[in-house]
Order: structure tokens, then C-alpha cells, then sequence
């Protein structure tokens, strides 16, 4: 069985295990967040094993950031302009909205009431994306 997200297809299952744990031990080892990572990422990913183009590297932490900012900016998932976009003309205006991505993989980081931050996730489908930023 293999996995099939946007550019990795053909991607086994031993594949996926060794890229999790590949960046298990980099997020232990980082430090002012992900995007210092990215550069060992692309390393990884485009460079090493050839799963992605550079092209879709760089979309994908383009997309992140963005879900990032406008879960942080409209301090809501973005999966809840995905859903009221999809409920018909009456919310269309939401996408005219400067900031606003109508697809899931934008969380708010809330600490005692309080948005301290955001995470974004893109590179998957919208669930994948999602649930990795729930986690």
C-alpha cells in the first residue's frame, strides 16, 4: 500500500514512518518554531529522496503561513470559513475579506483564554491537514 498527498505519490509505508521520524527528531531539536526547519525540510524532501519538487516545497510553506495569520488575525479555525463559505451566496463576502483562506489546516494556539499564536498545515488533504493541526 502506498500514500498519495499531493506530491508524494508511490510513498510506502516504511517511507512514511522514516519521514515522521526524520522530523520527530528535528521539532525536538528546534528552536524558535518549525519554520526554522525548513531548510532541512526541503533538504529531505526535495533534495534526498525526491518526493516533492521545489516548486511544491515552497507553495506548501506559503499556504501554512498564510492559514497561520488568518486563523491568528480572525482568531478562529480556518475550517470555519471553509464551512460558512460552503453554505451558499449569503457568506460569499468572506472572500473578499483581506487575509481570509477557506481551507482547513489553520488553528489558533489558546492558552487561557488568550490567542498566543497560530499553526498552519498544508500538503495533505483538507481531514490531513486538519487533524495535524489539532494535534
Amino acid at each position: 500500500m502506498s500514500i498519495n498527498w499531493y506530491g508524494l505519490q508511490g510513498l510506502g509505508w516504511w517511507d512514511l514512518l522514516q519521514l515522521a521520524g526524520h522530523f520527530a527528531l528535528l521539532s525536538l531539536l528546534a528552536v524558535g518554531g518549525a519554520i526554522t526547519l525548513a531548510s532541512e525540510m526541503q533538504r529531505y524532501l526535495v533534495v534526498e529522496h525526491g518526493w516533492i519538487d521545489a516548486l511544491q516545497f515552497n507553495a506548501s510553506i506559503a499556504i501554512a503561513q498564510h492559514k497561520a495569520k488568518a486563523a491568528a488575525t480572525f482568531r478562529r479555525p480556518t475550517l470555519v470559513f471553509e464551512r460558512l463559505l460552503g453554505r451558499g451566496p449569503f457568506f460569499s463576502y468572506l472572500a473578499t475579506l483581506d487575509g481570509v483562506i477557506a481551507s482547513r489546516g489553520g488553528n489558533p494556539i489558546v492558552v487561557n483564554g488568550k490567542i498566543i499564536g497560530a499553526i498552519g498545515v498544508s500538503g495533505g488533504t483538507g481531514s490531513q491537514e486538519f487533524a495535524a493541526g489539532m494535534t
